[in-house]
């Protein structure tokens, strides 16, 4: 199990957004630090020095707000996502099928835009913030322009056209 991708289910960004189990704030930091792209191994070894341990990882898969390689499938859990998402190995470019339904749509626009952010470094963390408070379609506009601010500044002209050409199917108008 540790030598799988992890995943956020949907109870785990449910849980991100309303704290309702009242997690430790080593298990929120782990929690939030789940990004479908490391493997438990790896996060218990980024995160050791923070104290996290694997009794922590283990109570979340417990809860169920992650799974192991991938999940089960059923509307929008994280094998929907993985589907949905495939991750290109260059220039950070999400190539993203057309969603079915509004929670495929969410899941869809958070792998655009954490793929965006996380190529910021520590300039995005507050960019990535914001996007684990994202509920809703209005909340990613909202976010899309901060992220399209820091593009330009830091990409350039390209990367926003780029971004803006992932995102505006999923979004509407900006």
């Amino acid at each position: 199990m540790l030598n799988d991708i992890l995943v956020k289910t949907e109870a785990g960004q449910q849980e991100i957004q309303d704290r309702k189990l009242r997690l430790t704030p080593r298990q929120r930091t782990l929690l939030v630090t789940v990004d479908g792209k490391q493997t438990g191994t790896r996060l218990l070894e980024t995160l050791a020095p923070a104290g996290v341990t694997e009794d922590m990882l283990m109570s979340l898969i417990e809860q169920g707000l992650v799974v192991p390689g991938g999940g089960v499938d059923g509307g929008g859990s994280p094998a929907t996502v993985a589907t949905t998402l495939a991750a290109s190995p260059t220039a950070g470019h999400v190539a993203v099928a057309e969603p079915a339904t509004d929670s495929q749509r969410l899941q869809a626009l958070y792998g655009v835009f954490d793929v965006t952010i996380r190529a910021f470094g520590m300039r995005g963390f507050m960019l990535q913030l914001q996007l684990e408070k994202a509920a809703s379609i209005d909340d990613y506009r909202s976010l899309a322009g901060n992220v399209l601010s820091v593009l330009d500044k830091s990409k350039g002209e390209r990367a926003v056209s780029d971004f803006m050409s992932q995102v505006k199917p999923l979004l509407g108008t900006l």
